[in-house]
């Protein structure tokens, strides 16, 4: 097992006799990493198998494509729940002077709301036919999947 710097920490604590609230601490930490690194070796088996993967991918989502057609050269990324409106995890790419923009996200089943962000400014999407409102008093563009 690969060891991060705070599982190391952890181990010590635990080691170290500090409290038992410590040793949890790093049982807890080591039982996710087990946890992580078995999940990450069964998609690496769904990957490996070709079919898996799409098993799997239809279970967990559905592709979905967002286009936006702005300024060539801007600089566009996408928002919403399914990223925490974090829209720097997701920038646009663009067909160079075209200014035709797509990203494309595996999303869960579920009503998603979302926008763009174009040079900084937040924008609905011009082609989306549901909107709702948001905290902010503007917006949102929604998609079900």
């Amino acid at each position: 097992m690969r060891d991060f710097p705070f599982l190391a920490y952890a181990r010590h604590m635990a080691d170290t006799a500090l409290s038992d609230g410590a040793r949890s601490l790093y049982e807890g930490f080591e039982r996710q990493e087990r946890l992580r690194t078995g999940y990450a070796r069964e998609i690496g088996k769904s990957i490996k198998g070709g079919e898996g993967m799409k098993q799997e991918a239809a279970v967990k989502g559905k592709k979905v494509s967002f286009l936006l057609e702005t300024e060539p050269g801007s600089s566009v990324y996408l928002a919403g729940t399914f990223n925490n409106w974090k829209y720097k995890r997701h920038p646009m790419r663009d067909n160079p002077d075209s200014g035709h923009f797509k990203a494309t996200l595996v999303l869960p089943p579920g009503r998603h709301e979302y926008k763009f962000v174009v040079n900084g400014e937040w924008r609905v999407d011009p082609n989306c036919p549901e909107w709702v409102p948001n905290s902010q008093g503007t917006l949102n563009s929604v998609i079900a999947v």
